[in-house]
């Protein structure tokens, strides 16, 4: 998780900004067991981490 770390920031808003404005982010039903909640969730750590390891491959780093 380096290449996270490299750009936290750009994880964070991204994340918390663009939540729901993503093609990615889905909802099944209510969403009320921890299975689903666990699924939605790894599967948007694994699509941030990817998203971290291409800025790190272009040699893109935002820091303050």
């Amino acid at each position: 998780f380096v290449e996270s770390g490299m750009n936290a920031i750009i994880m964070y808003v991204g994340h918390t900004v663009m939540h729901k404005m993503l093609p990615w982010h889905w909802r099944i039903g209510p969403m009320n067991t921890h299975f689903v909640l666990l699924l939605e969730a790894t599967w948007n750590t694994l699509l941030w981490v990817a998203i971290a390891l291409y800025l790190n491959s272009i040699k893109f780093y935002y820091s303050l």
